[in-house]
């Protein structure tokens, strides 16, 4: 939700804490390349060409085929970036709060929250792929001892 506001910072904060906890989890690896989109593409927007390139090359070093991410790694990997100068109006200062504005001590229980799901959800995961597993190596066996009998009958009735 914090990415998709604009409030990059505490969402960066979000999945800092997040990370320490399941250093291992896929799907904070994906929340973070989206955040890297969306905060270089809030700054190309801005003709923060030399700001927004160091997010669309981490973003592109995870996800090539992201349209988006290539066209803007491509078209800003080609040339000597600059950042214009920012020229203040209201929606430049809400786009600078939203970057500056820390995590609220009040949030940290939802994210603990989310670090405990996200953890349940990563072991029910890997129980459904082990369970999936099974079945397939049973299913496999089943087959094979099917296609045994069968032949076995077949030989039988032959002679």
């Amino acid at each position: 939700m914090k990415i998709k506001e604009g409030k990059f910072k505490e969402a960066s904060d979000g999945l800092e804490v997040l990370s320490n906890r399941c250093p291992e989890n896929a799907k904070l690896e994906l929340l973070e390349t989206e955040l890297w989109i969306d905060q270089g593409e809030e700054l190309y927007k801005n003709k923060q060409f030399k700001s927004a390139f160091p997010f669309f090359k981490n973003a592109y070093a995870r996800w090539r085929t992201n349209p988006l991410v290539k066209q803007r790694y491509n078209e800003l990997s080609d040339k000597i970036l600059a950042d214009e100068p920012i020229t203040v109006t209201k929606k430049a200062v809400t786009i600078q709060e939203k970057i500056e504005l820390p995590i609220a001590t009040e949030n940290q229980s939802e994210w603990e929250e989310r670090v405990r799901l996200f953890s349940k959800l990563d072991i029910l995961e890997e129980r459904i792929w082990i369970l999936t597993l099974i079945v397939g190596m049973l299913i496999s066996l089943n087959l094979v001892f099917a296609v045994g009998f069968a032949i076995r009958f077949l030989l039988r009735k032959s002679t």
